[in-house]
């Protein structure tokens, strides 16, 4: 069975330290810039673009209109995001890459 476990959110910012890492449902387990992991720490120290991969996971079941809800909460807090890619498991094994 296909159940949906979290987003990859693109963010568009330079103030990527503040961005959210818990919201609603929802916890931040990655954060990444141009392939490199930035959170959770450490960061190694390089040169940035000003569009960042947030993955947010949840421990509990969720659907669409949660991912709605987290999309919502981050443009009402002024975030400007303009990507966001579903993640699923299969069967309760991840079916999207674990990076890092």
């Amino acid at each position: 069975m296909m159940t949906l476990a979290g987003v990859d959110l693109y963010i568009w910012t330079k103030d990527y330290e503040n961005i959210p890492k818990k919201e609603g449902k929802f916890t931040m387990k990655l954060m990444s810039n141009r392939g490199t992991k930035l959170y959770p720490p450490p960061a190694p120290e390089m040169d940035m673009i000003d569009w960042f991969r947030c993955r947010y996971v949840s421990e509990e079941l969720i659907n669409d209109a949660d991912v709605d809800q987290l999309c919502q909460a981050l443009t009402s807090a002024g975030w400007v995001w303009n990507k966001a890619q579903k993640l699923y498991q299969i069967d309760g094994v991840n079916a999207f890459s674990e990076p890092y």
